[in-house]
Order: C-alpha cells, then sequence, then structure tokens
C-alpha cells in the first residue's frame, strides 16, 4: 500500500459578517496591507493594534526571499484571504470570507518518501472551520482506505482507492480522480478537528472475512 494524501485546506471565517457586506475591505488606517503578494484586509493585520485578536495576526517572514505570511496562532502559511467570496456573491451571501492556506502533505508507506508525516489540524477554540464547499480530501495510491479522523466517533467519512496497472492510466477516463489510484471525497462542514488514517484495501477485506 503506499498512500500520500494532499490537503489544500480552506479556512471558512464566522466572525465578521458586516465587513463581508462593505464593498471593499481594506486595512486600518496607518496598517500594513500587504505581505509579499498577500493582501492583508481587516480583521486582519501585521502588527498590535492592526488585527481583531490574536487568531487574525500575520506574521510575514521576508528572510527566505519571497515573503510569506503565517497564521502563528495555526501555524499555517496563508496563500490567499478573501473576506467576500469574488466567485460568487449570492452562493456566499450569509458567508463572511475564506481564507486558504497551505498546509504539508500527509503521507504514509510512499517509495519516494523516507519517512511518514502522519499530521492533522486542530484549529478548535478558533473563529476558522473548514470550508465544505472549498475543500476536498485527497488520496493519491493503490489498495487504499483513506479516513478523516477526529470528526465525530459516530462519523466515518473517507474514500477508498483500487489498484490498476500503470498502462490502464493512460485511459482517458483514468486520468481523473476515480476511484483507481486516486480517490477524492468532501470535507463534512462545520468541522475544526482533522486527522487522516490510512488502512490497506485488502488487509480490511481479510478481517471481515474472519
Amino acid at each position: 500500500m503506499a498512500v500520500q494524501v494532499v490537503m489544500r485546506i480552506t479556512f471558512f471565517l464566522l466572525l465578521t459578517y458586516e465587513l463581508a457586506e462593505a464593498p471593499a475591505p481594506i486595512a486600518k488606517p496607518n496598517c500594513s496591507d500587504s505581505c509579499g503578494n498577500i493582501y492583508i484586509p481587516y480583521p486582519f493585520g501585521k502588527t498590535i493594534g492592526c488585527y481583531l485578536n490574536d487568531w487574525f495576526k500575520i506574521v510575514c517572514n521576508e528572510t527566505s526571499g519571497s515573503p510569506k505570511a503565517f497564521l502563528p496562532k495555526i501555524g499555517l502559511e496563508v496563500l490567499e484571504i478573501n473576506i467576500t467570496d469574488p466567485f460568487n456573491d449570492n452562493y456566499f451571501w450569509n458567508d463572511p470570507g475564506l481564507v486558504r492556506v497551505n498546509m504539508p502533505i500527509i503521507s504514509s508507506n510512499c517509495k519516494n518518501r523516507s519517512s511518514n508525516h502522519i499530521g492533522g489540524v486542530n484549529i478548535s477554540g478558533s473563529p476558522f472551520f473548514f470550508s465544505s464547499y472549498r475543500d476536498r480530501f485527497i488520496s493519491v495510491g493503490c489498495d487504499n482506505l483513506a479516513i478523516m479522523t477526529g470528526i465525530d466517533p459516530m462519523v466515518v467519512v473517507g474514500c477508498k482507492s483500487n489498484c490498476v496497472d500503470k498502462s490502464m492510466i493512460e485511459d482517458i477516463k483514468l486520468k481523473h480522480c476515480s476511484g483507481f489510484n486516486c480517490c477524492i471525497t468532501t470535507i463534512p462542514s462545520g468541522i475544526q478537528v482533522l486527522n487522516a488514517n490510512f488502512r490497506s484495501i485488502n488487509e480490511e477485506n481479510k478481517a471481515s472475512e474472519e
């Protein structure tokens, strides 16, 4: 079993309804409104007095050449901030905004990796949630049952991918994440804790037969 789960997380903000209705979210007066090419509107900010509270504090790391924005309270890099979603304002009429962040790949038993990287995200107590509309849980590999954990003991969410010969991947139907060597599923709405667990489909089948 070779497993690699890629998670692109878009955090969903719940606190700033009034800001979402504003025509153009801006930074507070005398506050920097950018970190590299990342625009930073209020309630986010880089210095004391410029952000609403510590959850919205942005640290701009300029030591790597290209400036990168981080949310230190959750330890993730910020890729984009949209207080009002630009794609469909009508669909998001009751949604305050979106923050797209970069999360490391979660991997297990991959041939091209010297070690596993098992982890997840816990943002309990923060104003951020996963977006069921934007986020996707993707598992790359075969003979793989990838399960999201930490959601609810009574809820099991995940996907499975079967193995297929490499020559068949050239088939146009298998170039997409369709359950062969790759699977994809949505992430439940309103959650703040998400981890991943991997199991072999063959091992699961053997266990059920015993």
